[in-house]
Parts: C-alpha cells; sequence; structure tokens
C-alpha cells in the first residue's frame, strides 16, 4: 500500500477471520493461516493511512455476536460502506456477469457505496479471500469497465466520476504486490 490515503472495503470473510484470530488469540489457541492473515490485514491497514470499510450486511452480522472488546476497539476503526444511489443497479448488471448477488453488491459498494467518513463514492480496493470472484472480474474485466462505462457517462455528478475498484487478496495486501 502507498502512503496516499486509501479508502478499502474488506469483504465479510476477511473481518469474520480477523475477529476470530482476536478472539482466539485472547484464549490463547492457535490461529489458522486465514485467521492470521485477516488479524496482519487489520493491523497493517490500521497501522497506514488508509480508510477501512465493510458493508452494511457485515455490520449487521457482527452487531448480532458476542465479541470480546479488543475486537470492539478494532471495529471502532473500521466504517460501515452502504449502498449509493445507483448501486443495486450496477449489482444487478454485474450478476449478468456470473458474479453471485453477494458478490455483485461488494463489487457495486466499490464504486458506489457512500460513508460519511468517505468525500467521494466507493473504495479504491476490495480486498478478499474469494479468489473465484477476483478470477471472474480480472477475466471479464474488459467487458465490464466498458458495461460500467456506459452506465456511468449516462449519469449526473457525482455518480459519473465512479470508479471501478481495484481487488486484491490479503496476501497480496500484505506482501505489498498487486
Amino acid at each position: 500500500m502507498s502512503d496516499q490515503e486509501t479508502s478499502v472495503l474488506l469483504d465479510k470473510n476477511v473481518i469474520r477471520h480477523a475477529l476470530t484470530g482476536i478472539v482466539k488469540q485472547t484464549r490463547g489457541v492457535p490461529l489458522q493461516r486465514p485467521e492470521r492473515l485477516g488479524l496482519a490485514l487489520l493491523y497493517t491497514l490500521h497501522e497506514s493511512r488508509n480508510r477501512l470499510f465493510i458493508s452494511s450486511a457485515s455490520q449487521n452480522v457482527l452487531a448480532r455476536l458476542r465479541i470480546p472488546a479488543e475486537a470492539r476497539a478494532l471495529l471502532l476503526t473500521v466504517s460501515v460502506l452502504a449502498r449509493g444511489k445507483y448501486s443495486r443497479r450496477w449489482a444487478r448488471r454485474l450478476r449478468t456477469f456470473g458474479f453471485t448477488g453477494e458478490d455483485a453488491n461488494i463489487l457495486s459498494l466499490g464504486s458506489f457505496g457512500v460513508s460519511d467518513d468517505l468525500p467521494g463514492l466507493g473504495a479504491n480496493i476490495i480486498v478478499t479471500f474469494d479468489l473465484p470472484m477476483i478470477h471472474n472480474f480480472t477475466v471479464r474485466r474488459s467487458a465490464i469497465e466498458k458495461r460500467f462505462t456506459a452506465m456511468t457517462t449516462q449519469l449526473p455528478s457525482p455518480f459519473s466520476l465512479a470508479r471501478l475498484p481495484r481487488l486484491a487478496t490479503v496476501e497480496a495486501i500484505l506482501t505489498g504486490g498487486r
């Protein structure tokens, strides 16, 4: 990650593994690889100049969990990215590219999500463990960009300024790769 501030949307599995890692650490239980990676990612991104976001769906799930104080403190540094205008429309269009409903919703938040903690729209990067989603996005990127451009050029400002996010694995972010 660069020194420039970046908005990062964490998918539900990243935040789930990180929180499970915190719970296991407080209990002295060994962490599994995804938990170590999720926890390392949260600490790394928290220490850098990045704005961290989760979806409102992830927030709703986390609100129902009994989470230790250490995990709650970490969650206070993460904001919620909610559906903005045109999020649903873009998610429907992404479904035509073979994305699941959940994946399409996360991707649409990356372009059209809104938050009081974010001056613009969406997130620069979506971090996920979901390799099939990344693969599908990568393989179909040209067609997705074409459809996205066709949609956004017809929208009023600021929605016409929306951008596609970059997708990255947890490992790629931690190693500084793409």
